[in-house]
């Protein structure tokens, strides 16, 4: 019999479904863990009510630094992270940053003070463009835009002419936080945990600092401090701190900024609501409508769409002589 010989594979064009050139979505678990974190920060701001009133502001988030220390330090190892860059984070997002925003709060109506404070979301979203070239998708600018209109919808607009001098404070705080969380994606080489624990650590000392340079009544505080204080207190260090953050970090290291920062806007939400059903505040239609226009702005930052399938070239054996 004469020998069998196979022709060249001949290639033909196959539809088939490529992963998307872009960053993959979001996984469930990491969704999850973006939806509770801004339920940790909702209790630690309303809890922070009763405490701001007792504690001086950058003390009181000193002690959130100095429990972060007290607590984690022994899972401290070797850094990563040059000191220089965590010195530079801690600056903008420790002190300087929680300065700036309880000092502008209190010459604003709190709604206002809130919404400008969820300009942070944007400002971070930007920053990341030229410093990690992550260029925010339409659907996250669309989402970003109608998660706060939704916030808008449930602060309400202030009665009263706010104060320029105290906005333009909360302003600025929220550009120091949208720039710390940017450096934190930029330069972190440790796990979200370890850098927790570092930026706590620079920001103690920092913090202490700036509380005595333009504070007062600091030991008076803690003197007559009741129960109701330092349980207030130590909602606002082990949950809006110390749990949130240890969470957060690692959110940073695995996900895009666009993709991460809008699910801080469901804070206002989660403050809001615990103050209905756990204060007795009023309730308006538009709190509820509000609310679930933030969920959607949301799940369009979060929900992709299934890539198309693409034409590519798939070898096909030709049949045998």
């Amino acid at each position: 019999m004469g020998e069998r010989r196979c022709r060249p594979a001949a290639l033909s064009l196959t539809l088939v479904s490529l992963p998307h050139a872009k960053a993959p979505p979001v996984p469930l678990r990491d969704i999850l863990l973006a939806l509770f974190v801004p339920c940790l920060w909702g209790v630690g701001f309303t809890l922070a009510k009763p405490a701001g009133h007792h504690f001086p502001p950058i003390f009181l988030v000193s002690f959130c630094y100095l429990a972060m220390v007290l607590m984690m330090s022994w899972r401290l190892r070797r850094r990563q992270t040059p000191l220089w860059q965590v010195l530079v984070i801690a600056a903008f997002i420790g002190p300087t940053q929680s300065g700036l925003l309880f000092h502008g709060l209190q010459g604003l109506p709190a709604s206002l003070a809130v919404l400008l404070a969820q300009l942070q979301v944007p400002l971070a979203m930007l920053l990341a463009w030229p410093l990690l070239d992550e260029r925010p998708r339409a659907t996250s600018i669309a989402g970003t835009l109608v998660a706060l209109c939704g916030i808008l919808l449930i602060l309400g607009t202030p009665d009263e002419a706010p104060d320029l001098t105290s906005a333009l404070m909360v302003l600025c705080g929220a550009l120091c936080w949208g720039l710390g969380q940017v450096l934190v994606r930029k330069w972190n080489r440790d796990s979200g945990a370890q850098m927790s624990i570092r930026v706590a650590c620079c920001s103690l000392p920092l913090g202490l600092l700036g509380s005595f340079l333009f504070e007062r009544g600091q030991v008076d505080s803690v003197l007559t401090a009741t129960w109701q204080n330092w349980e207030a207190l130590a909602g606002v260090v082990l949950l809006g701190y110390v749990a949130s953050y240890l969470i957060w970090y690692g959110l940073l290291t695995r996900q895009r900024m666009d993709r991460l920062m809008p699910f801080v806007l469901l804070m206002p939400v989660v403050g809001v609501t615990i103050g209905v059903l756990g204060f007795g505040e009023s309730f308006a239609w538009t709190t509820l409508v509000g609310g679930l226009v933030v969920l959607g702005g949301i799940a369009l930052v979060v929900l992709r769409r299934r890539p198309a399938p693409v034409a590519v070239p798939v070898p096909v054996a030709a049949p045998a002589e």
